[in-house]
């Protein structure tokens, strides 16, 4: 289910393939995110490892949706900046707290905030606390 997004190095892709192997028979739209397998990457050239599951990838939606990850970000690491085209994506945190900077601006996140990335925006997220960041990221093509 884990669509190829690592290269070999261990770093995250910005490219968002679409093929998938068929699901089994049987398998419904409810995944759990803490039963998901993860993978260590480096999120966009970003400060150490972080672990990562995609959730839904863009073959489970009929809508322009790219993918639902659901990432743990640990003390020191962090998603290095980056910059969308033509898409636009939204960080919930779940739990923790760190620095998020969007367009050069930088603020305190902390759980329950939602974050909206538009389209050529760049951003990052930085675990500055002592416990882990948990976060849910959606991605849309617009």
């Amino acid at each position: 289910m884990l669509e190829c997004l690592i290269t070999p190095d261990g770093r995250l892709s910005d490219s968002i393939p679409r093929i998938l192997p068929p699901e089994p028979k049987g398998v419904s739209l409810i995944r759990n995110v803490y039963s998901a397998p993860k993978e260590l990457v480096v999120a966009h050239d970003g400060l150490g490892q972080i672990k990562m599951s995609r959730i839904f990838g863009a073959l489970d939606f009929k809508s322009k949706c790219d993918f639902v990850d659901h990432s743990v970000i640990p003390p020191g690491t962090s998603i290095g900046g980056h910059t969308h085209e033509n898409n636009e994506e939204v960080y919930f945190i779940i739990k923790g707290k760190g620095l998020m900077t969007v367009d050069g601006e930088e603020v305190e996140v902390s759980a329950g905030d939602l974050i909206f990335n538009k389209c050529y925006g760049t951003h990052a997220l930085k675990n500055s606390g002592d416990e882990p960041i948990e976060i849910l990221v959606f991605q849309v093509s617009v």
